[in-house]
């Protein structure tokens, strides 16, 4: 049955709505201030400690999206396999190819840098997710693809992961329009707070 979450029938559509908004108002408000990146490293080590060896999933900033790469250099120093997703085909999971600091990157689908091709692949542990607008419940509303709720569905179904919304505390919203297709996040990681949710 799908869920509406108090949005009546078209959920589609107030997702277009949000997700033009949000967009708007990241593009206004967010031109990478330098201690955004710092606040996210610091508020992630304050609240996780993974393991070593732990394959953690990051994303590379396009279009306004939070800086996460001097984290990403920090664990991968701490011992953590990094990967970064690429898009394999639409409505399919993403694979996940290899990153380390001296990876060099090609342009993939949607001109998002991504690991070249023939770079080893794995199934990240931990994921951290862009999100254009989040709400408290750890629903996320992202570019529209539907690309990691296909992955998440899919990795879920096979082993047990953790997923991390990351983005900007401004782009908290009451309520997320949601759908049976949508998966919840885990916590939620913003420059200002850590929201644990559960899944």
């Amino acid at each position: 049955m799908t869920t509406t979450n108090g949005f009546g029938d078209d959920i589609a559509a107030a997702k277009r709505q949000l997700r033009s908004e949000m967009l708007g108002l990241r593009e206004r408000l967010h031109q990478q201030p330098g201690d955004v990146s710092t606040r996210l490293c610091e508020q992630f080590h304050q609240f996780w400690v993974p393991a070593s060896k732990t394959v953690i999933s990051g994303f590379w900033p396009v279009r306004n999206e939070v800086d996460l790469r001097p984290l990403f250099h920090d664990l991968h120093a701490r011992g953590c396999t990094i990967v970064l997703p690429v898009v394999v085909a639409k409505r399919s999971p993403l694979a996940f190819r290899l990153w380390t600091p001296a990876t060099n990157l090609v342009s993939g689908q949607f001109g998002i840098p991504i690991p070249p091709e023939g770079a080893p692949t794995c199934d990240p542990d931990w994921l951290m997710v862009p999100f254009l607008a989040y709400d408290q419940e750890g629903f996320r509303i992202g570019y529209g693809g539907g690309f990691y709720d296909i992955t998440l569905a899919n990795l879920r179904r096979k082993k047990s992961v953790f997923a991390i919304g990351v983005g900007f505390d401004s782009q908290r919203v009451e309520r997320v329009p949601v759908n049976s297709n949508d998966e919840r996040l885990d916590a939620i990681m913003t420059e200002r707070r850590v929201l644990l949710v559960g899944g």
